[in-house]
Protein backbone atom coordinates (compact mmCIF):
# COMPACT_ATOMS: atom_id res chain seq x y z
CA UNK A 1 0.00 0.00 0.00
CA UNK A 2 1.21 3.49 -1.03
CA UNK A 3 1.21 6.57 0.90
CA UNK A 4 2.08 9.77 -0.36
CA UNK A 5 0.99 13.07 1.80
CA UNK A 6 3.19 15.15 0.09
CA UNK A 7 0.41 17.71 -0.62
CA UNK A 8 -0.43 20.76 1.96
CA UNK A 9 -3.38 19.16 3.45
CA UNK A 10 -6.16 20.00 6.15
CA UNK A 11 -7.03 16.25 7.58
CA UNK A 12 -5.46 13.39 8.87
CA UNK A 13 -5.66 10.16 7.20
CA UNK A 14 -4.73 6.70 7.99
CA UNK A 15 -5.64 3.23 7.46
CA UNK A 16 -7.93 1.22 9.88
CA UNK A 17 -6.84 -2.17 10.17
CA UNK A 18 -9.79 -3.49 11.92
CA UNK A 19 -13.40 -3.65 10.85
CA UNK A 20 -15.28 -1.70 13.13
CA UNK A 21 -18.31 -2.99 15.12
CA UNK A 22 -21.27 -1.20 14.96
CA UNK A 23 -21.96 1.81 13.40
CA UNK A 24 -22.72 4.79 16.09
CA UNK A 25 -19.54 5.60 17.38
CA UNK A 26 -18.15 7.65 14.15
CA UNK A 27 -20.05 8.17 11.46
CA UNK A 28 -18.97 5.18 8.24
CA UNK A 29 -19.85 5.91 4.49
CA UNK A 30 -19.20 3.44 2.03
CA UNK A 31 -18.09 4.24 -1.49
CA UNK A 32 -18.84 3.89 -4.48
CA UNK A 33 -21.96 6.46 -3.46
CA UNK A 34 -21.43 7.68 0.02
CA UNK A 35 -23.85 5.82 1.47
CA UNK A 36 -23.98 4.46 5.04
CA UNK A 37 -21.67 1.26 5.25
CA UNK A 38 -25.19 -0.41 7.22
CA UNK A 39 -27.16 0.39 3.99
CA UNK A 40 -25.08 -0.68 1.37
CA UNK A 41 -24.26 -4.19 1.44
CA UNK A 42 -21.17 -6.52 1.53
CA UNK A 43 -17.57 -4.94 2.94
CA UNK A 44 -15.11 -7.86 1.41
CA UNK A 45 -11.98 -6.40 -0.24
CA UNK A 46 -11.63 -2.83 0.13
CA UNK A 47 -9.77 -0.64 1.97
CA UNK A 48 -11.24 1.21 5.35
CA UNK A 49 -9.35 4.49 6.88
CA UNK A 50 -10.12 6.80 8.95
CA UNK A 51 -10.51 10.45 8.37
CA UNK A 52 -10.19 13.32 11.02
CA UNK A 53 -10.50 16.77 9.22
CA UNK A 54 -9.21 19.54 10.40
CA UNK A 55 -12.63 21.48 11.07
CA UNK A 56 -15.73 18.84 11.72
CA UNK A 57 -16.64 15.48 13.11
CA UNK A 58 -14.42 12.30 12.35
CA UNK A 59 -15.47 10.01 9.85
CA UNK A 60 -14.54 6.37 8.72
CA UNK A 61 -14.67 5.07 5.38
CA UNK A 62 -14.72 1.67 3.15
CA UNK A 63 -13.52 2.20 -0.64
CA UNK A 64 -14.77 -1.06 -2.32
CA UNK A 65 -12.24 -2.31 -5.10
CA UNK A 66 -12.63 -3.84 -8.40
CA UNK A 67 -9.88 -4.64 -10.29
CA UNK A 68 -8.46 -7.63 -7.46
CA UNK A 69 -5.26 -8.45 -9.52
CA UNK A 70 -1.48 -7.44 -9.89
CA UNK A 71 -0.72 -4.26 -11.89
CA UNK A 72 -3.46 -2.20 -10.27
CA UNK A 73 -2.62 -0.29 -6.83
CA UNK A 74 -3.60 0.66 -3.65
CA UNK A 75 -2.90 3.68 -2.05
CA UNK A 76 -3.74 7.04 0.01
CA UNK A 77 -2.78 10.18 -1.16
CA UNK A 78 -3.35 14.29 -0.43
CA UNK A 79 -4.36 16.16 -3.33
CA UNK A 80 -3.67 19.50 -5.01
CA UNK A 81 -6.54 20.76 -3.20
CA UNK A 82 -5.91 20.99 0.78
CA UNK A 83 -9.55 19.76 1.39
CA UNK A 84 -9.57 16.61 -0.72
CA UNK A 85 -7.68 13.39 -0.43
CA UNK A 86 -7.56 10.19 -2.87
CA UNK A 87 -7.67 6.50 -1.86
CA UNK A 88 -6.97 4.07 -4.31
CA UNK A 89 -8.48 0.56 -3.78
CA UNK A 90 -6.83 -2.21 -5.93
CA UNK A 91 -7.09 0.06 -9.06
CA UNK A 92 -10.14 1.46 -8.09
CA UNK A 93 -9.86 5.37 -7.29
CA UNK A 94 -12.02 7.84 -5.16
CA UNK A 95 -11.48 11.69 -4.38
CA UNK A 96 -12.78 12.60 -1.49
CA UNK A 97 -13.64 16.13 0.71
CA UNK A 98 -12.38 15.26 4.20
CA UNK A 99 -15.13 17.82 5.75
CA UNK A 100 -18.02 16.41 3.38
CA UNK A 101 -17.52 12.57 3.26
CA UNK A 102 -20.42 12.95 0.27
CA UNK A 103 -18.58 15.20 -1.87
CA UNK A 104 -17.23 12.50 -3.71
CA UNK A 105 -15.91 11.16 -7.41
CA UNK A 106 -14.16 8.51 -8.89
CA UNK A 107 -10.83 9.05 -10.96
CA UNK A 108 -11.56 8.47 -14.14
CA UNK A 109 -8.75 6.39 -14.69
CA UNK A 110 -9.08 2.22 -14.25
CA UNK A 111 -7.48 0.28 -13.26
CA UNK A 112 -5.30 2.64 -11.80
CA UNK A 113 -1.34 0.86 -12.40
CA UNK A 114 0.28 4.10 -11.33
CA UNK A 115 0.14 7.63 -9.62
CA UNK A 116 2.60 10.32 -9.32
CA UNK A 117 2.48 13.80 -6.86
CA UNK A 118 4.32 16.74 -8.97
CA UNK A 119 4.43 19.68 -6.73
CA UNK A 120 5.95 21.55 -9.02
CA UNK A 121 2.33 21.97 -10.88
CA UNK A 122 0.46 20.87 -8.51
CA UNK A 123 -1.09 17.97 -10.38
CA UNK A 124 -1.91 14.12 -9.15
CA UNK A 125 -1.57 12.15 -12.11
CA UNK A 126 -2.80 8.48 -12.77
CA UNK A 127 -2.09 6.63 -15.46
CA UNK A 128 -3.97 2.66 -16.12
CA UNK A 129 -2.90 0.56 -19.64
CA UNK A 130 -3.12 3.07 -22.23
CA UNK A 131 -3.64 6.46 -20.75
CA UNK A 132 -3.06 9.39 -18.56
CA UNK A 133 -5.49 11.55 -16.48
CA UNK A 134 -4.30 14.80 -14.33
CA UNK A 135 -6.16 16.24 -11.32
CA UNK A 136 -4.92 19.69 -10.06
CA UNK A 137 -7.10 21.85 -7.36
CA UNK A 138 -10.45 22.25 -9.00
CA UNK A 139 -10.64 17.86 -9.90
CA UNK A 140 -10.14 16.98 -13.54
CA UNK A 141 -7.58 18.60 -15.54
CA UNK A 142 -7.19 16.50 -18.85
CA UNK A 143 -7.44 13.29 -19.53
CA UNK A 144 -5.16 11.38 -22.66
CA UNK A 145 -6.68 9.77 -25.69
CA UNK A 146 -5.25 6.23 -25.77
CA UNK A 147 -1.00 6.67 -25.99
CA UNK A 148 -0.54 3.09 -26.69
CA UNK A 149 -2.13 -0.34 -27.12
CA UNK A 150 -0.44 -1.56 -23.71
CA UNK A 151 1.74 -1.64 -20.97
CA UNK A 152 2.39 2.41 -20.25
CA UNK A 153 5.09 3.14 -18.08
CA UNK A 154 5.82 6.51 -17.08
CA UNK A 155 9.70 7.11 -16.81
CA UNK A 156 10.38 11.16 -16.19
CA UNK A 157 8.33 14.14 -15.35
CA UNK A 158 9.73 17.56 -15.87
CA UNK A 159 8.03 20.92 -15.69
CA UNK A 160 6.86 20.59 -19.27
CA UNK A 161 6.48 16.83 -20.20
CA UNK A 162 5.86 13.32 -19.39
CA UNK A 163 7.65 10.86 -20.76
CA UNK A 164 7.46 7.01 -20.82
CA UNK A 165 7.20 3.64 -22.66
CA UNK A 166 4.12 1.79 -24.17
CA UNK A 167 3.16 -1.27 -26.39
CA UNK A 168 2.99 -0.73 -30.22
CA UNK A 169 1.20 -3.85 -31.47
CA UNK A 170 1.77 -3.79 -34.99
CA UNK A 171 5.75 -2.90 -34.82
CA UNK A 172 5.87 -5.38 -31.78
CA UNK A 173 7.88 -3.67 -29.27
CA UNK A 174 8.22 -0.93 -26.89
CA UNK A 175 8.60 2.46 -28.20
CA UNK A 176 8.61 5.88 -26.67
CA UNK A 177 6.00 8.47 -25.96
CA UNK A 178 5.61 12.69 -24.73
CA UNK A 179 2.77 14.26 -23.57
CA UNK A 180 2.50 18.01 -22.49
CA UNK A 181 2.04 18.32 -18.55
CA UNK A 182 0.32 21.03 -18.34
CA UNK A 183 -2.24 19.89 -21.20
CA UNK A 184 -2.27 16.81 -21.72
CA UNK A 185 -1.52 16.96 -25.72
CA UNK A 186 0.12 13.54 -26.94
CA UNK A 187 3.66 15.25 -28.57
CA UNK A 188 4.91 11.89 -29.31
CA UNK A 189 2.73 8.47 -29.62
CA UNK A 190 3.73 4.89 -29.16
CA UNK A 191 0.52 4.55 -31.83
CA UNK A 192 2.38 6.62 -34.43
Amino acid sequence: MRRDLSFEHNYEISLTDEIPGSPGRIEQFYYPGASVVGSAGGTAGGIWVTVIPQSGSPWMGYFAQQYESPPAISAIASSPNAEMFCVISSGLGYIVKAQDPRNWAKVECFPILDFRSIASARILLFSDFTKLVAYDVRGKLWRTQDICWDKLKIQEITNERITGTGWNAPKSREMSFEVDLKTGNILRSVKT
